[in-house]
């Protein structure tokens, strides 16, 4: 007895049934599709091989470019469809002969447009295929198939995903996949076959599940309308803007203009950026205010506010911001930036004091008032012609002064950031207010006055010198008068004394009744910080200084010269400082003490002796050019902005033309620093000792240890970091 082989084949096979243009989701098996079953039926004889599905004609799938392939003991013939009826194929007598004669058959699907013997995506499924062995020209092949289809809609790729593996053929391809890509399309096929009878599934547009089902029921044969598939509209992101205000609190620069950047663009034109866009008042605090585009939310932004001019000390060291997800509040003081945490106190807590002659200018430190940022100094004796200054209490490096001097009794005047010394005009017993603001004020109103009443003064007040004790005569000799009539007034000269004890600051000195002889009374100086006479108003024209002689002892006098060194006293202490212009005379003599009897000093004094401070791990180099290495020079550094106000420290040998220095106890990397070349006859740290400098210079915070002096350059004359 002939023997056949019916083979079972999970496959797919097109289905042709009309497409919906519009159909209900989730799954709706609508439509006349539930229930219908699928069967490829062969019919061979030796002119042609029929094929019939259900029994039924599916004209709609076999169209007329739909071929079979049929492979008879390894040769390919090709069956058409029939000219007569579309669910025939034929093919030429030899084919139906050589099939009928055949031991081993291969039937498929065959497309021409796909160049392959296999089947087109969509309604058109998977190839249909199987070999079939001893084949009977007599008998029909039947194969069932155990396949169902999905069909959708969506503009955009979808993933079907499913908690097990589905037998799939998407784009010419056979898969066995849990996860399956499908197309962007319209109305879209998909045949698919599983070996169970439920699954979960869910369709997924990018990381939205647009359609999910927990236990889908698959029949054989059944078409499955997933719908359209469409993700969530998202509305246009629009991103906020964010604004940047900046508060200055020592320096009062005219016009601010701010760089910012992060690591893939910049979010300013190019250097120096943008000005301010505007000035905000907040809590009676001007804040210069810039509006960043909305490019810049959410980025990690770094800073730069600069005054739009070249040079150290014209701008900031990069500053990182943070994430630009809301507004940000800055404090610029000096070339520092930090953030304001609280818009009501936006600077650093600061206690005030007054100093001056009144105090040995110590702290008197300053009650705080009713009225915000307005603090007073009750009940201070102050006498004509001395000087007063409004300080930190804990540095000078912030102080405030005037520009105007003889402050009268009763009014106010406006403050300047280490500005002059200011002198009281009259003596008296007063109440002294200083109003912290952009603009800082100093009242002196006599005690228990109201100093809403004073009024602005705006020029040098008039000196009014306390009257002498005996005016007129002396009673015991009326004859000889003790005070002759005609009283010498002192007035501010146009000579200045400024040094480290004024952090540098023009003191104007005083008249005297020896012409060209001028005076500061009552100055704390201290050895080995210098000092320097000039007149501010020719700038450094008129700048004297130390000549053969320096380390000036006491009562005794040097002649300066112009454009001299920085001068030191040789002993701390409190001193009047006299200067004669006519001849350059400096007298540094004991207060109240006749500067006439001084002795002429002719040589260096003894240098004070200077121990090294504490210093952390924290390391710099200086690689410094050959002609800073002349003469035997000795290298230091010089830092100064931290609490523990400016500190020296010597550097040492590498032995590998480097010298190198630790960074002082309270300063860390992205401190200002000075590298100095110094004069190797000393050994104490300070400006007198200094021959050349760098300039004004930052430790970087990026690993860039070493400052390299260029070539042939003595003061100034620039450089580079690199690491070390």
């Amino acid at each position: 007895m002939k023997k056949f082989w019916n083979l079972m084949l999970v496959a797919f096979i097109a289905l042709g049934a009309t497409a919906c243009e519009d159909f209900e989701n989730p799954f709706d098996k609508g439509n006349g599709t539930k229930g219908e079953s699928f069967s490829f039926i062969a019919e061979i004889d030796t002119t042609r091989a029929d094929v019939v599905a259900n029994g039924e004609g599916w004209q709609t799938v076999w169209t007329g470019d739909d071929k079979l392939s049929v492979v008879a003991d390894g040769a390919t013939y090709i069956f058409v469809n029939s000219a007569d009826a579309l669910t025939r194929f034929t093919s030429t007598d030899e084919g139906a002969a050589a099939i009928a004669d055949a031991k081993n058959v291969v039937i498929s699907t065959y497309h021409e447009n796909a160049g392959v013997v296999d089947s087109d995506a969509g309604k058109r499924g998977l190839s249909l295929s199987n070999v079939y062995e001893s084949f009977p020209a007599d008998r029909k092949v039947s194969l069932s198939i155990q396949s169902a289809f999905f069909r959708y809609s969506s503009d955009d790729e979808v993933t079907l995903q499913s908690d097990i593996a589905i037998f799939s053929g998407v784009n010419d391809s056979k898969t066995t996949e849990a996860n399956i890509t499908l197309p962007a399309g319209k109305d879209i096929w998909v045949p698919f076959a599983v070996r169970a009878d439920s699954i979960a599934l869910a369709a997924v547009i990018g990381t939205e599940a647009v359609l999910t089902v927990e236990a889908l029921e698959i029949e054989k044969g059944m078409i499955y309308n997933l719908g359209e598939l469409k993700a969530t509209e998202k509305p246009e992101e629009i991103k906020p803007e964010h604004k940047i205000y900046v508060r200055q609190y020592k320096n009062n620069w005219s016009t601010l203009y701010l760089y910012s950047w992060d690591d893939t663009q910049t979010y300013t034109d190019l250097w120096p950026g943008v000005t301010h866009t505007e000035i905000e008042t907040i809590n009676g605090y001007d804040y210069f205010v810039w509006t960043m585009p909305t490019a810049a939310t959410d980025k990690d932004i770094n800073i730069i506010i600069n005054k739009g001019e070249g040079g150290e000390g014209n701008q900031t060291a990069d500053f990182n911001l943070g994430v630009l997800s809301k507004d940000y509040y800055v404090l610029l003081n000096g070339t520092e930036l930090s953030i304001i945490e609280d818009c009501c106190y936006p600077e650093p807590a600061t206690t005030w004091a007054l100093a001056g002659d009144f105090n040995d200018w110590g702290n008197t430190v300053m009650a705080t008032t009713e009225t915000p940022n307005l603090f007073v100094a009750k009940a201070v004796e102050l006498t004509s012609g001395k000087k007063v200054k409004v300080k930190d209490a804990t540095t000078w490096d912030v102080n405030f002064g005037g520009g105007i001097t003889n402050l009268e009794p009763n009014k106010w005047m406006t403050l300047d950031a280490n500005g002059a010394d200011i002198a009281i005009a009259k003596s008296g017993v007063y109440d002294v207010y200083f109003q912290y603001a952009s603009e800082s004020k100093l009242y002196l109103v006599e005690a228990d006055g109201d100093y809403t009443t004073a009024t602005e003064q705006n020029a040098n007040g008039t000196l009014v010198p306390d009257e002498p004790e005996n005016p007129g005569e002396d009673p015991e000799n009326p004859d000889q008068p003790e005070n002759p009539g005609d009283e010498f007034v002192s007035v501010a000269s146009e000579w200045a004394l400024l040094g480290n004890f004024s952090s540098w600051a023009d003191t104007m000195m005083m008249t005297t009744p020896d012409a060209n002889v001028v005076v500061l009374e009552g100055v704390a100086l201290n050895a080995g910080e210098g000092f320097l006479v000039r007149k501010p108003s020719t700038d450094w024209a008129d700048k004297y200084g130390a000549g053969d002689a320096n380390y000036i002892k006491t009562n005794h006098y040097i002649v300066t010269v112009n454009n001299g060194a920085d001068m030191s006293v040789e002993t701390s202490g409190v001193y009047d400082v006299y200067f004669n212009y006519s001849n350059c005379n400096l007298y540094v003599v004991e207060v109240g003490a006749d500067y006439t009897t001084a002795t002429l000093q002719t040589v260096n004094g003894e240098e004070p002796k200077q121990e090294e401070p504490e210093v952390t791990d924290k390391v710099v180099y200086l690689k410094p050019s050959s002609n800073w290495k002349e003469s035997n020079a000795r290298f230091a550094i010089y830092v100064w902005g931290a609490a523990p106000g400016e500190q020296w420290v010597s550097m040492t040998d590498c032995g590998d033309g480097t010298y190198e220095a630790f960074l002082p106890e309270g300063y860390d990397y992205g401190c200002n620093i000075i590298f100095c070349r110094m004069n190797p006859g000393t050994s104490a740290n300070n400006w007198n000792n200094k021959w050349n400098q760098t300039a004004d210079l930052k430790t970087p915070t990026d690993g860039n240890n070493m400052y390299t002096v260029t070539e042939g350059t003595w003061d100034n004359g620039g450089g580079s970091w690199s690491k070390k």
